[in-house]
């Protein structure tokens, strides 16, 4: 009994085997063909994006073409005016500065329509285009007809306009126009204004437009926005685009052609979807052609012509492997768990060897210059009465403290970034404004340690970009810095920037940061964006440093979609190529240059600040800083003794406050909610800046979650300090401006 259950388990487990194999091979079956039907559909989109791209290549080379025709024309105008030329010297003029030219040029009298060419046909110069096409129209109702002279007529008013496909039949050949108005003299010294027409022959347009040998199939013309043909294809028929398109695809709704095609007058460009001669569906391209706004490139291709054809044996090799890959899986299972098992055993191992050499690291480089602080103090107290000593000292004591603020900020700077918590504030910059300040912040420390800068600027297309410029900053200064500090005295570092295009909205910014200093081994630039990492090598090991720079350098290079290259070679030097894609500004964007002047000082005279800080240095310190501008200070000595003292006094007393987080009693965080759910309007509208230690991400959202409005961190910077009162300040009577402008209205 006991055996016949147990095979009846191994059955049942057996054909659950069965049954999940099959569904495997059924699912990735079904996947192949969704996943081969996805590929064909995006080469088909990517196709039609590269038509699209094509056509708008086509325009613009068009446009230029007709641009540069139309400027000859004008330019002629102009010397026949100033040159005071009567009508046979002006067709005489532009005969001989022309006659190698597939054009020429028409000169029409606007009042007769009567009008003469820049060459000789059978012994005579005068066209009778234009005078019979005027005739015919005084005499039809037929828009088509009058086309021509109304586009005539806009040219002498002084519009960009196209003369449409005609023909001179004195000169046998098919053209287009465009032109200027002309004065000239007159035999009797008067002077009277022509059309001046630059005439084109359709073959000379049609030669600039060449599509892909992939795209056979495709034809492109020239359309005016009322759908008259200025340059047809050859598979475009009736006289006019928009019949064109409503014989033969709104037989029965004669009027749903003019709504489809009504977005070529407005829009700048489009795609549509419609049949043409032949009855097949196709994809028309339509985009204005520049300075001549009634004008637009048309272009049309097969949807058949771009769809991709599915590879069905592509699901047989996918269904092949599916069945290899069963195979496999139960035979290799248990390595599988193996492999994952010593995979965990090795990055836990990994995990613990990193943190200790983390503590090991941080422990030195956070001693060596806490060392000097408090070494350098304990001197300076053993000889109070020797002044000059005590200042040195004291000097002494500044650069280690920045020093140390530099490793703690690389530090919280390297957790973020790892984290991911770093976020990108793109804005508008000057790039030439941007160069100049890391000129002038690296050439004083190059100077200082006896070395020579160079920096020179290259080819800059697009001088304002869109970009997050405290991180670019802080990318290039860490690499600056780290040319200045690995160079000996007597050697140079070079810093290049220039641009290159990549596409009609980006540029590829590149910086190289070049020195002759020290260099880097080979076995070192394997790990040197690692953190913590540093030359083991007795002619840097004094230079001070927290192995941080490069590794945040190279997280930020790759958080902007950018690529570092080095080239370094020991007791040569070492070059940095920088290479980050940024876009160009829009004509809104355009950065304001120049900066403006701070507010002076005095207008932070009077100002009282309640100040929640439990420990009493730090309430020295800002203090006695904030008091050298004339601002009242106060003190709460933890966050309940601050909401007792806000709630005590009358409203308007405090200008802001500035909280601590860590207090006891009542924390800043818990302060601040107290406040702001309080039942005076003004305690729940005050200002409050953080003022704290706690300086990660996550600790300055929590502040903002909490109610406060900025975070300072600690070690405070005055000029920091200043700021963030001017804004707050700032903010606030903004605030009470939008709130009284209703009730001024009212009154």
């Amino acid at each position: 009994m006991a055996e016949k259950i147990s095979n009846t388990k191994k059955y049942i487990a057996i054909a659950l085997l069965i049954l999940c194999n099959v569904v495997l091979i059924v699912s990735v079956v079904l996947f192949s063909i969704n996943y081969q039907d996805d590929i064909n559909r995006q080469n088909e989109e990517d196709a039609l994006v590269n038509f699209c791209n094509t056509m708008e290549t086509m325009k613009q080379i068009s446009a230029q073409y007709l641009t540069t025709e139309l400027e000859s024309a004008e330019a002629w105008a102009a010397y026949i005016e100033s040159e005071q030329m009567t009508l046979d010297e002006a067709l005489s003029y532009i005969h001989a500065i022309d006659k190698d030219t597939p054009s020429v040029a028409h000169i029409v009298d606007m009042d007769t329509y009567d009008a003469w060419s820049s060459v000789y046909t059978n012994g005579s110069n005068s066209i009778s285009y234009y005078k019979e096409i005027s005739n015919l129209m005084a005499i039809s109702d037929d828009l088509y007809v009058g086309a021509n002279i109304r586009a005539a007529q806009n040219i002498f008013d002084g519009k960009a306009s196209i003369l449409c496909n005609y023909l001179i039949k004195e000169e046998r050949r098919r053209v287009i126009s465009v032109g200027t108005r002309v004065t000239v003299s007159t035999d009797d010294g008067a002077d009277k204004d022509y059309l001046l027409l630059r005439v084109i022959p359709l073959d000379s347009i049609k030669s600039v437009w060449l599509f892909p040998t992939s795209y056979q199939t495709a034809q492109v013309g020239m359309i005016t926005t009322g759908g008259d043909y200025i340059v047809p294809s050859s598979s475009m028929r009736s006289e006019n685009f928009v019949e064109f398109i409503r014989f033969y695809n709104f037989a029965d709704d004669y009027y749903g052609a003019d709504e489809v095609l009504a977005p070529i007058k407005t829009e700048e460009h489009g795609l549509l979807t419609l049949k043409d001669s032949k009855g097949q569906s196709c994809y028309w391209y339509y985009s204005k052609l520049g300075d001549f706004e009634d004008a637009d490139i048309l272009g049309y291709i097969p949807v058949s012509s771009l769809a991709a054809e599915a590879d069905g044996i592509s699901i047989v090799y996918v269904v092949a492997a599916a069945m290899f890959l069963l195979i496999i899986l139960d035979v290799g299972y248990i390595l599988v768990i193996n492999k994952r098992l010593r995979a965990a055993a090795k990055a836990a191992d990994q995990a613990n060897r990193s943190k200790t050499r983390f503590l090991s690291t941080m422990s030195h480089d956070i001693r060596t210059p806490l060392n000097a602080v408090l070494g350098m103090t304990e001197l300076a107290q053993s000889r109070m009465d020797d002044p000059e000593y005590v200042k040195e000292c004291l000097a002494k004591i500044t650069v280690s403290g920045n020093h140390l603020l530099t490793l703690i900020n690389d530090i919280l700077e390297i957790s973020r970034v790892e984290s991911g918590k770093i976020q990108l504030n793109p804005e508008p910059f000057n790039i030439r404004l941007f160069i100049s300040n890391l000129e002038s912040l690296t050439r004083s420390q190059a100077t200082g340690h006896g070395l020579s800068f160079e920096s020179k600027t290259g080819e800059l297309p697009s001088e304002n970009l869109v970009g997050d410029r405290l991180r670019l900053t802080q990318i290039y200064l860490n690499l600056l810095n780290n040319a200045v500090k690995y160079t000996k005295a007597g050697g140079r570092v070079r810093l290049t920037v220039s641009e290159e295009p990549l596409d009609d909205k980006r540029v590829t910014l590149v910086c190289v940061i070049a020195d002759n200093g020290t260099g880097m081994s080979p076995e070192f630039q394997k790990t040197m964006y690692e953190s913590f990492a540093r030359v083991s090598d007795a002619r840097v090991d004094k230079t001070e440093g927290t192995g941080l720079g490069l590794a945040i350098v190279r997280h930020m290079v790759d958080l902007m979609d950018g690529t570092i290259d080095c080239q370094s070679e020991l007791g040569v030097g070492t070059t940095f190529t920088v290479r980050i894609p940024l876009r160009t500004v829009t004509e809104d964007e355009v950065p304001k240059m120049g900066e403006q002047d701070e507010s002076a000082n005095s207008d932070l005279l009077g100002l009282r600040i309640l100040i929640a800080e439990d420990n009493d240095i730090n309430w020295e310190i800002i203090n006695t800083l904030l008091t050298e501008y004339g601002i009242v200070c106060d003190r709460a000595e933890n966050g309940r003794e601050c909401v007792d003292f806000l709630l005590a006094a009358a409203p308007g007393t405090y200008d802001l406050v500035f909280m601590d987080v860590q207090m006891p009693y009542l924390n800043g965080l818990d302060a601040t909610r107290e406040l702001r759910a309080s039942e005076r309007e003004d305690l729940r509208h005050i200002p409050i800046a953080a003022m704290t230690a706690d300086a990660f991400a996550e600790d300055v959202q929590e502040c903002i979650d909490a109610g406060m409005n900025a975070h300072i961190s600690k070690p405070i910077q005055i000029d920091k300090v200043l700021t963030t009162i001017r804004l707050l300040l700032a903010r606030t009577k903004e605030i009470q401006n939008n709130k009284n402008k209703p009730e001024a209205n009212k009154k």
